[in-house]
């Protein structure tokens, strides 16, 4: 860890295992606060799903009221899970936690498709061991606690379930490296090929006073291939990094697979490090949602924003839209004045068409 001289010592964390699961203390502690819903990302009309409450830490929040768009309340079980069925008609659902309209999450509906078999249509090639990821396919069950999921030979936990879309969680404790990920569901089970991937981050036992500069080195284990990473800077007024806030890296592969971030010690304080891992697939990119959003946000918008989405909708339409295209004209469009619904189904879109 990096030390600044009297000063707190720095926790070197990275966002990225914020995410492991627990369940929140009970009654003899602090009541835990809701910090995010986790909906699954595409919904099926007239469908059981399974959508989960986390608080800041990640931790599963049991008894969180939760209020969908439809006007349904909800609330969280003792695994900080709650189940309910998705709307009659296809569009979008808004699930904000009760007392906090900040707090909200949305996935697309889509029409009614019943499948016997258990199929995954997509499913990342890579992730991080603390990051949750989501798996498009069928047949999957609405009810999380329905489906049997599986890394090699370890459990994967279900954070939120549809039929069309799980949202998992790797157990924290599970090795790195490359495995087949199953599911069970009705049944029938499915299978892909996932890479288990653990980050983590070293400073070398460097101490540093405010003003010194020094490496902090990324670290990925699981594979001996190099990898792309965005490493983002949660405290830029405690420490820096060279290049802003982010620095994009490339670890060098081999036995010792890992890249240098150049950091400068600033101020004293504590800091964190988020990491994402840049994968580029474009089969996971989700163009039907991405029209669900625009179109619910179309729906709700003035009359200037009606015009201004239409030519968006259009693209999406296409036979192959350009879906970079159409990032770049919903970010322009963000840049002006937006009215806060419509912002909000527009970020949607935007991150269902970014590849994952």
């Amino acid at each position: 860890m990096i030390r600044i001289p009297k000063l707190i010592r720095a926790a070197m964390r990275a966002a990225v295992f914020l995410a492991a699961i627990s369940i929140a203390p009970g009654a003899h502690a602090q009541a835990p606060e809701p910090a995010q819903i986790v909906l699954p990302t595409r919904l099926v009309a007239s469908q059981p799903a399974t959508l989960a409450v986390l608080d800041k830490l990640g931790r599963l929040v049991p008894k969180a009221n939760v209020t969908l768009s439809d006007g349904t309340p909800v609330e969280t079980d003792a695994t900080g899970r709650a189940f309910f069925n998705a709307p009659t008609t296809s569009g979008v659902l808004i699930a904000r936690v009760a007392g906090h309209h900040e707090i909200a999450a949305v996935s697309a509906i889509l029409p009614f498709s019943k499948s016997d078999k258990t199929v995954i249509d997509w499913a990342p090639t890579q992730v991080s061991i603390h990051d949750r990821f989501d798996i498009r396919g069928e047949g999957f069950r609405g009810d999380a606690a329905g489906n049997t999921v599986q890394l090699g030979h370890q459990p994967v936990f279900v954070l939120a379930a549809s039929p069309i879309s799980l949202v998992l969680l790797l157990d924290p404790s599970a090795s790195p490296g490359t495995a087949q990920l199953s599911v069970t569901a009705n049944g029938s089970e499915a299978s892909a090929i996932l890479a288990a991937l653990a980050i983590e981050f070293d400073a070398g036992g460097a101490n540093l006073a405010p003003g010194a500069k020094a490496f902090l080195i990324v670290r990925v284990r699981g594979t001996d291939q190099p990898k792309d990473m965005v490493v983002e800077n949660l405290a830029p007024a405690v420490l820096r990094f060279a290049h802003g806030d982010s620095e994009h890296v490339r670890t060098k592969g081999g036995v010792d697979n890992s890249a240098q971030v150049s950091v400068r010690a600033m101020h004293p304080g504590d800091f964190s490090f988020s990491v994402r891992l840049s994968s580029a697939d474009p089969n996971s990119i989700d163009t039907e949602a991405a029209h669900a959003y625009l179109l619910a946000a179309q729906k709700i918008a003035p009359t200037p924003w009606i015009k201004r989405l239409d030519p968006l909708l259009t693209r999406l339409e296409e036979k192959k839209p350009d879906t970079r295209r159409i990032v770049q004209e919903i970010s322009h469009l963000q840049s002006s004045p937006t009215p806060e619904q419509v912002a909000f189904l527009m970020s949607a879109a935007k991150v269902s068409l970014q590849p994952k």
